[in-house]
Parts: C-alpha cells; sequence; structure tokens
C-alpha cells in the first residue's frame, strides 16, 4: 500500500487549477546531474510502499502493538489531521478564526507532519545520529554491561561486549530496527499525554499565530520536509519546539508563523476561538523564507509554478555546495 509521508492533503495546496503541482528532483543536483522540472500530481510523490504500516518485528516492550491493525497509523493517528485539515485551512484562507479546537487539531497535524517525514527516519541511519548512538553507548557501557552480567550471569564478557555492539549498529544500519523506532516513537507520542506533540501544541497555541500573506510578488514554495524553525541565536532547524519561531509554508500566498517568544495576549479573554494575525509581504521576505525551506528537505522542492522554481533552482545548487563542504 503506497503511503505519504507528505499527506496530499498538504500538496493539493499547491497545486494549480489542473491538479498539478511542480518539482524539483534534488537526487539529481546531488549527483552533479541536470535538474528538470516536473508537473506532478500530489499523488505520484513523497509516498513510500508500507512507510508506516506495522509489518516489521515488534521488541516485548510494544508486543501490545502485535494487537493493532497493522495500517493503524495510517487510519487512526493521521486520519484525524487530514481529515479536518482541508476545512481549517479554507477557514484561514477566508480569514475566519479558528476555534480552539480547531487550531488545537491543525497544530498538531503540522507538528505529527514534521515527526512523520522521512527526513526523520533518514536521520536514523545518518552520520549526526550514529554519533550520539555511539556517544550514548559509550557512556552506558559499564552499566549495561554491569546489568547484562546480573541478568546473564553464565555469559562472558566478551559476549556481553559483542552482543551490545550488534545492537548498536542494527540502530543505525537494520531498515526494519529504524522503522520500528520511528513507528513505535510516533505511536507513543500520539496517545501518550505527557508527549512531545501536545507539550509543544500546547506552548503554540498559546503563541500568536500571524499569517504571513504575499503581496503577489512573489510566492512560497515548500518541499517533501516542509516547514522549518529559528532559535534566538538565528540558527535554523529542521524541527526544535523551544525556543523557536515557526516557519510553515500552508499554500503559495500563506505562511504561518508562530513564536514561541511572543503571546497571545487575547487569548484570556477569548478561550473559545483562535484569533489570526494577517501580514502582508513581499518578495524580499519570501525569498528569505524560501531559502529556510531548502535548509532540510530529502528529495522534492515544490511550487504551484514552473516559473517559481526556475529561480529555486540557482539557491538548491548553492544549498548542494554548502552541504558538501
Amino acid at each position: 500500500m503506497d503511503q505519504h509521508y507528505l499527506p496530499r492533503c498538504y500538496m493539493n495546496e499547491f497545486a494549480n487549477p489542473g491538479g498539478n503541482l511542480f518539482s524539483l528532483n534534488n537526487e539529481l543536483f546531488k549527483y552533479g546531474k541536470r535538474g528538470y522540472i516536473q508537473s506532478k500530481s500530489p499523488a505520484q510523490i513523497c509516498y513510500v510502499p508500507d512507510y508506516y504500516t506495522l509489518d516489521m518485528q515488534i521488541p516485548p516492550t510494544f508486543q501490545h502493538l502485535n494487537q493493532e491493525d497493522p495500517l493503524v497509523i495510517e487510519r487512526e493517528l493521521f486520519w484525524k489531521y487530514e481529515n479536518q485539515y482541508p476545512a481549517t485551512l479554507d477557514k484561514i484562507k477566508n480569514r475566519i478564526s479558528l476555534s480552539h479546537a480547531e487550531a488545537e487539531v491543525f497544530i498538531k497535524g503540522l507538528i505529527s507532519m514534521k515527526l512523520r517525514n522521512k527526513y526523520i527516519r533518514d536521520e536514523y541511519s545518518g552520520e549526526q545520529h550514529q554519533r550520539m548512538l555511539q556517544k550514548i553507548f559509550s557512556e552506558d557501557l559499564i552499566r549495561t554491561v554491569y546489568d547484562a552480567r546480573k541478568h546473564y550471569p553464565n555469559a562472558n564478557d566478551q559476549e556481553i561486549l559483542d552482543t551490545i555492539e550488534s545492537v548498536r549498529i542494527r540502530a543505525t544500519e537494520d531498515p526494519d530496527f529504524i522503522k520500528m523506532i520511528h513507528l513505535t516513537g510516533l505511536i507513543d507520542r500520539e496517545r501518550n499525554p505527557d508527549s512531545v506533540i501536545n507539550a509543544a501544541a500546547s506552548k503554540l497555541l498559546r503563541a500568536k499565530w500571524i499569517l504571513h500573506e504575499s503581496d503577489l510578488s512573489s510566492t512560497f514554495i515548500t518541499t517533501d520536509n516542509p516547514g522549518y524553525c529559528v532559535d534566538s541565536q538565528d540558527r535554523i532547524n529542521n524541527i526544535k519546539l523551544a525556543d523557536c519561531t515557526l516557519f510553515f509554508p500552508l499554500t503559495p500566498l500563506l505562511c504561518l508563523m508562530i513564536s514561541d517568544r511572543v503571546n497571545d495576549e487575547e487569548l484570556p479573554s477569548n478561550l473559545l476561538n483562535k484569533r489570526l494575525h494577517y501580514r502582508p509581504v513581499n518578495a524580499n521576505f519570501i525569498n528569505q523564507v524560501n531559502q529556510g525551506s531548502l535548509q532540510y528537505f530529502s528529495r522534492y522542492v515544490l511550487a504551484q509554478t514552473r516559473q517559481t522554481l526556475n529561480a529555486i533552482a540557482a539557491m538548491i545548487t548553492l544549498h548542494n555546495q554548502q552541504f558538501s563542504q
């Protein structure tokens, strides 16, 4: 079953009246090949067969998931966000305030879009994640060996060390193991009331929501990993839900900005509705947002028009040159 790591309901907003959007394939640029712009329907891109299906071996700590529908992530977790997304976005485009419940589901949907993304899972086998795991395994080695000796008294130290190393390698190289880590994390974050997705949504709901609206001099692009965060040191992060200003393109003409440092002063007196604030922006501002969007993506840059992507191709080339240095 083909499963989209970037929801079709999100991509639909960047499609032209014919139902297609334009894409640049970054894989070609990475290998020094000439990139070309393609017209695609949202159904044709940003998917992987059975990407969220629980079809891998479940470890003992998550045995309860064996009783779940293998498609529970698609049918239960993602559906509640994707089902409401078009209607909520229509309200945003028409400058209609959202109910608190609508705003909560909407912002959780955007956070979920980041956490579910292919970029996140790909990072599990990346160099940075491997360094982090190596640090964790090194720092915990003495305690881990001590615990193993208690639970497996017949195993010698070399057998214990070999087992620990095999787990470390599996955590960064075994696709099924990496998939298990990603999917069990998604389920836990959705169902745990104290999870990061609930804590982050609560914080962002208390902040002021600003919709940057194009003055029609330029348009926003998006990617297969939309949205990014800027911290107080002006560093761009893929996802950073504390000390952050979130930029999330919603349509070619609208980009949502939420800063956890700017509270919604109207919220205490209006707990039922979430007021939206609109600000016109010009091509210079949109260009800066578009550059930020190019910092963290896997393969596709997406736009409503071919002309927009013609101008973006040079940015992607520069991004890849900086990445390779």
